[in-house]
């Protein structure tokens, strides 16, 4: 998809909410693989230290999953590493950060899909947003 669909979609609140999410979500995963790619971890060992099964880790590893907090301190954990979180500006993400200011490590996002299905009729309106980020 374009940088105008991007800008597009993140110039409502509500787009620049689900994009914020899908990227994050995004963000975590590549993390994730990074740091099991890096040490040889496949999804099958990772389950295993995590008392799962490999199918509950290609879940949270396919995007789908709303991983809490919780699963992701508990998945780093178990491939013996911390993850820190830092807050910047919506403005200046992927920006280089004035000295003493955190980085935002970002890489750059695609949108693969955005979606608003709505349903009327009987009274009732269905307002489901939904937004696919790709690196």
């Amino acid at each position: 998809m374009t940088d105008k669909l991007v800008e597009q979609v993140k110039s409502t609140p509500e787009g620049l909410r689900l994009f914020e999410q899908e990227g994050l979500i995004l963000e975590v995963t590549e993390q994730i693989c990074a740091a099991m790619e890096h040490d040889g971890v496949t999804r099958a060992e990772l389950a295993a230290r995590l008392g799962k099964s490999k199918a509950y880790v290609t879940q949270l590893l396919g995007g789908g999953t709303n991983m809490t907090l919780r699963t992701i301190a508990d998945v780093f954990t178990a491939l013996g590493r911390s993850l820190r979180v830092s807050a910047v500006p919506l403005n200046t993400v992927g920006e280089e950060q004035p000295a003493g200011q955190p980085q935002a490590p970002r890489s750059p996002l695609r949108i693969s899909s955005f979606s608003v299905e709505r349903q009327t009729g009987s009274g009732s309106t269905q307002h489901s947003p939904s937004l696919n980020l790709s690196a």
